[in-house]
């Protein structure tokens, strides 16, 4: 097994991660951050990863259609993009993209983050993002 490295194009929002901290946090009911930076919501089970943890709960909230997360950086120092629309590439292969955005993707990426109970540290809005991974 080796290692592989790609590229992704994705249009969406940072979520940050790895290295460095989240751009965002989670709030409680209320709509007010946790208490400790260290709460999470119960709906997240950190064993699962954040990744399969957010797709869930859109899933089950029926707010994640046509939403992604896709993740960056390493297997160990991940980071995640909430995607409306992503290409990923592998190492020594090109692909031709059409970076036309979704009509609505910006309305989902908003729907996403609502049902996700989540608000960005810095005032963030969608754009195409490309990240590296490797692992």
């Amino acid at each position: 097994m080796g290692i592989s490295t790609d590229a992704t194009l994705a249009y969406g929002l940072d979520l940050g991660g790895g290295d460095n901290d989240f751009t965002f946090e989670f709030l409680d009911e209320d709509g007010r951050p946790f208490a400790s930076e260290y709460e999470i919501p119960g709906w997240y089970d950190e064993d699962d990863g954040l990744n399969e943890a957010i797709e869930q709960r859109l899933e089950e909230l029926g707010a994640g259609e046509d939403i992604t997360v896709e993740v960056y950086c390493s297997t160990e120092y991940t980071s995640y993009i909430l995607a409306a629309k992503d290409f990923t590439v592998r190492r020594g292969t090109a692909l031709e993209v059409d970076t036309t955005v979704p009509e609505d993707a910006d309305a989902k990426l908003a729907a996403a983050v609502e049902a996700l109970q989540i608000r960005f540290k810095e005032p963030q809005r969608p754009r195409w993002l490309l990240v590296s991974y490797w692992g």
